[in-house]
Formats: C-alpha cells, sequence, structure tokens
C-alpha cells in the first residue's frame, strides 16, 4: 500500500472514532436561525408589554385576564363600558373584544393587543404581534432587526414556526398562531432584557 493510501484510511479510522466520541456525548441545544432568534429577544419584550396590559385590565379596568381566557366576552367587567379610556391613564384607550384588551395610546397610536389564555397574558397571537410591528412608530432595536431580516412582516410566522419546533415555544392544537415562550425562555427573560437595555 503507497503511502499516501495508509495516510487516507489512517484519517478514515480517526474521523470514525472522532464520530463514535462524539455520539455519546449529550446533544446540543437546537441552534436557532437568526431570523429566530431575534423573534425570540422581541417577544421577550412584548411578553413585558403584554403581561403590563394584563395588569391594566385587572387594576384600572376591574377585570379579569382569567375570565376573560375562560368566559370570552361572558367575562368582560360590567361595571365599565367595552371601551373608553383607561381610569387614572387619559393617555391610553382601551377597548374589550371577545377574551381580549387593546390598549392604545392616545397620542402615538401604539397599540397592544391581547387575547388571554390564562391570568398574566402569557400567550401571544402571532398575527396581533405582526399588527403590532407593522403599526408601532417607534420600534426597539431588536423588533428593528427582526424586521431587517424578513421581506415582509408577515414572513415572522415562518420565525415562530422555527421557535415551535425547537421548542423554545409552545403552541396550541385549535389556534396554530397561539403561543407562549418555553419555560427555559421564561426563567432567562432577566437576561434577554439586560441585553437589550445595554443595546439601546
Amino acid at each position: 500500500m503507497q503511502q499516501h493510501q495508509k495516510a487516507f484510511w489512517a484519517a478514515v479510522k480517526r474521523a470514525a472514532a472522532a464520530r463514535d466520541e462524539r455520539a455519546t456525548l449529550p446533544k446540543a441545544s437546537p441552534v436557532l436561525s437568526p431570523w429566530a432568534f431575534w423573534l425570540l429577544v422581541a417577544l421577550v419584550q412584548q411578553r413585558r408589554r403584554q403581561r403590563w396590559v394584563a395588569d391594566v385590565v385587572r387594576n384600572h379596568l376591574q377585570g379579569d385576564p382569567e375570565a376573560l381566557a375562560t368566559a370570552g366576552a361572558l367575562g368582560q367587567p360590567e361595571e365599565i363600558s367595552q371601551q373608553g379610556i383607561v381610569p387614572g391613564m387619559p393617555e391610553w384607550e382601551y377597548r374589550f373584544h371577545g377574551r381580549g384588551c387593546s390598549l392604545t395610546h392616545r397620542i402615538t397610536g401604539e397599540s397592544i393587543d391581547v387575547d388571554f389564555y390564562d391570568e398574566e397574558g402569557e400567550w401571544f397571537d402571532g398575527w396581533f404581534y405582526c399588527r403590532y410591528l407593522k403599526k408601532a412608530r417607534q420600534l426597539t432595536p431588536p423588533e428593528q432587526r427582526l424586521i431587517e431580516l424578513h421581506p415582509s412582516i408577515d414572513t415572522i410566522m415562518f420565525s415562530l414556526a422555527e421557535l415551535k419546533l425547537t421548542r423554545f415555544a409552545t403552541g396550541i392544537k385549535e389556534n396554530r398562531a397561539v403561543f407562549k415562550l418555553a419555560d427555559d425562555v421564561v426563567a432567562n427573560t432577566a437576561l434577554v432584557e439586560a441585553f437589550c437595555d445595554a443595546w439601546s
């Protein structure tokens, strides 16, 4: 056998041994595409907004997000009208709809729309979020990056599918656009928010 053939077969054996060694290592976490990564970062920020809406519903509108989640329109508070100005927050208007509530800033036009599937506002509607990105006048740096990466805001739904496939998000069977962030992501939101704060 010639020298170069011996070297070739020795390299093949080393590669096979390395493959066998890698097979015994723990599996690595899935790696996200840049599109899905920036969506994940932006959703951590949106989660904070949605939880704020749940807080406004409870503390300013005398509502119960869990009642909205379970009873839909029948869970809306009876003490106030279906829409109006948020008591104690004159710059914000509210509108109850079905199982949700939207808050719209009267000056900037920023609108945060949440359908409740729990008491905290943890669940997202992908189409609501796309609409938020289309209409927002002032986006955060991660949201700007997310939009730069996507040829159309509606293609963000493909990145959402990737987040579900890689288990960074969990969906429900009844509606593919509805999802929440995985527990591991929620447990690390402080790190993501610190990253965003340092960037801005």
